[in-house]
C-alpha cells in the first residue's frame, strides 16, 4: 500500500511537461502460438528512451502465470533496456493476458498484450525467468533432435528436403530428410540456426536452443510462386532441335558452317588471391562496429552476421587488416587491428561473439573512427562497417550523421549492414551510409547473406582501370 501511494505521489508532483510518453517498446504484442512441450515460452521486449533525460522503471505488474526480468532498471537518455518475460501456463485453452509497466517519465503505463493456445502444461517446470546470460533448458541429453519438413498447404511430407544446422556462423550439418520428411540425430546442446529448403519452395529458418524440451522442429514450407511461373514458361517453350538435325538442314539449304576463329587472349596476369586479385583490388583496412545487444539473439541474426564475416575473412589477403569493436551495454574492443592472414585468430573472435544487454547507441562510433584513423593506409579502402538489426535513436542520429560526414572527408567510408531490420530502420541506416560514402547492405537470409560482406569489400576496394 505504501509503495502504491509513494508512486502516486511521485507521479502527481512531476511537472506536467514531463508526462509525455518518452519510453516506447519495440512492439506491444506477443503471440506464444501453440504451447506444447517443446515451447520455451520466453519473450523479449526492448524499451527505448527517446528523450534527453534518463528514466527508470517504477513497477511491473504481471499476471500470476508470468515471471519477468529486466536487463537494467534505468534507461539512459537515448538508450534502451530489455524486459524478458516467461510464461508458465496454469490451464489449457486460449489465453489473452496483459502486462503493465510504469516508468518515471510517464503518467500512463505501457501495456504489453500476450496471446497463447495452451495444449500442454509442465507441472515440474521451473517458473523462474532465465537470466540474460543463462542458457535456457537443461543439460545435454542423448535424445535425438528431429526436424520434419512438410508442404504448408497440403501437409504432405517433403522427402529429400535440405536441412542445415548452423552454429556461430559455421555449418554443422547439411543433410536431407528421409522419405517421411524427417531428419533425426543427436545434436550437442546449444544455440543453433536451423534452415530448411526444397525445390520449388520458399526456404525457411528458425533459431533457438536445442535441449531436452526443444528437441523437435517442424518446417511448413510455402510453394515459391516464381518457381512455379518459371516451370510453366519452360513447359510452353518448344523443344530445341538436336545439333545433328541443325547440321543436316544447313547442308540441305546450301549453307556451310563457318569455321570458328579463336580470338587473341590477353597475357595472363599473376595474382595472389583468386577472389581479390591484388592488381584489381586495393588493400583493405576495415573496422567492424558490431551490435551485440539482446535483440541480435533473435531470429538467427547473430549467426547470419557471423557466417557473412567468416566468409569474408576467408577471402581476405595478407595485405588486408581487420579490427572488431562490439557495442551493447558497453563498447568493447574485441580484436585490435589484425593482419587478415591471421585467420584463425580472426575466426575465433567472430565465433566468440555473444549477444546480450541493452543497446549503447552511438557510443561506439567514435572509437571505431579513431581506430580507423590510427591504422589508416594510404591508397587503400579505409572503411568502418557498422552492423545492427535496428535503428539508432532520434537523439543519436544527428551525431552519427555528422561523424559519418566528417570522416568521409578524411577518406574513411562508412557502410551500414542491416540484419533483418524493419523498414523504418532501413531508412535511417541508409541515411548514415549515404553520409559516409558507403553502402547499405541488407542481410535477410543465410545463402545470400554469406556473400554480402565480401561483395561490399570488393565494391569499395575495386581499382578503377
Amino acid at each position: 500500500m505504501i509503495r502504491v501511494v509513494a508512486m502516486a505521489f511521485f507521479l502527481f508532483f512531476q511537472p506536467y511537461g514531463r508526462m509525455i510518453a518518452q519510453v516506447t517498446p519495440d512492439r506491444e504484442k506477443h503471440d506464444f502460438g501453440t504451447i506444447d512441450r517443446t515451447s520455451d515460452r520466453v519473450a523479449d521486449f526492448t524499451f527505448i528512451n527517446d528523450d534527453s533525460e534518463d528514466a527508470f522503471v517504477l513497477t511491473t505488474r504481471v499476471p500470476r502465470a508470468y515471471t519477468y526480468l529486466w536487463s537494467a532498471k534505468t534507461i539512459k537518455a537515448g538508450e534502451s533496456i530489455t524486459l524478458r518475460v516467461k510464461y508458465n501456463p496454469l490451464e489449457k485453452g486460449t489465453v489473452r493476458d496483459e502486462l503493465e509497466v510504469y516508468f518515471s517519465s510517464m503518467q500512463d503505463p505501457v501495456i504489453l498484450r500476450f496471446r497463447a493456445e495452451v495444449e500442454y502444461i509442465d507441472r515440474n517446470d521451473n517458473p523462474a525467468c532465465p537470466s540474460f546470460r543463462e542458457i535456457p533448458g537443461e543439460n545435454a541429453t542423448e535424445k535425438p533432435f528431429t526436424v520434419k519438413v512438410v508442404d504448408r498447404e497440403t501437409r504432405e511430407v517433403l522427402s529429400g528436403a535440405r536441412v542445415r544446422i548452423v552454429q556461430q556462423g559455421r555449418l554443422q550439418r547439411d543433410v536431407n530428410t528421409n522419405r517421411k520428411g524427417l531428419y533425426s540425430e543427436v545434436v550437442p546442446i546449444g544455440y543453433y540456426l536451423v534452415l530448411a529448403d526444397a525445390d520449388g519452395y520458399i526456404s525457411a529458418d528458425s533459431s533457438g536452443y536445442i535441449n531436452r524440451r526443444n528437441d523437435f522442429l517442424l518446417f511448413e514450407l510455402e510453394k515459391d510462386p516464381e518457381a512455379q511461373e518459371e516451370e510453366a514458361v519452360a513447359d510452353e517453350l518448344p523443344e530445341p532441335e538436336p545439333e545433328a538435325q541443325k547440321d543436316e538442314i544447313a547442308i540441305a539449304t546450301g549453307g556451310v558452317p563457318e569455321p570458328e576463329i579463336a580470338e587473341p587472349q590477353p597475357e595472363p596476369v599473376a595474382v595472389t588471391s583468386a577472389e581479390l586479385p591484388e592488381d584489381r583490388y586495393a588493400r583493405n583496412s576495415v573496422v567492424f562496429l558490431l551490435d551485440v545487444s539482446q535483440s541480435m539473439r533473435q531470429k538467427g541474426k547473430l549467426e547470419l552476421l557471423q557466417a557473412s564475416m567468416l566468409r569474408m575473412i576467408n577471402a581476405l589477403r595478407s595485405i588486408d587488416q581487420v579490427a572488431l569493436i562490439s557495442y551493447a551495454s558497453e563498447t568493447v574492443v574485441v580484436l585490435n587491428m589484425t593482419a587478415a592472414d591471421r585467420k584463425e585468430e580472426l575466426e575465433r573472435a567472430v565465433a566468440a561473439l555473444e549477444a546480450g544487454g541493452m543497446t549503447a547507441g552511438a557510443r561506439g562510433f567514435q572509437g571505431a573512427y579513431d581506430m580507423a584513423l590510427e591504422h589508416f593506409v594510404e591508397q587503400a579502402n579505409n572503411q568502418v562497417i557498422v552492423t545492427t538489426d535496428g535503428a539508432f535513436t532520434k537523439r543519436d542520429q544527428p551525431r552519427i550523421l555528422r561523424m559519418a560526414e566528417k570522416y568521409r572527408k578524411k577518406e574513411v567510408k562508412t557502410t551500414v549492414v542491416g540484419i533483418r531490420s524493419k523498414p523504418y530502420a532501413i531508412e535511417i541506416l541508409a541515411e548514415i551510409a549515404e553520409a559516409g560514402d558507403g553502402s547499405l547492405v541488407r542481410i535477410e537470409d543465410f545463402d545470400l547473406g554469406q556473400e554480402a560482406l565480401l561483395e561490399e569489400i570488393r565494391k569499395q576496394s575495386y581499382i578503377q582501370p
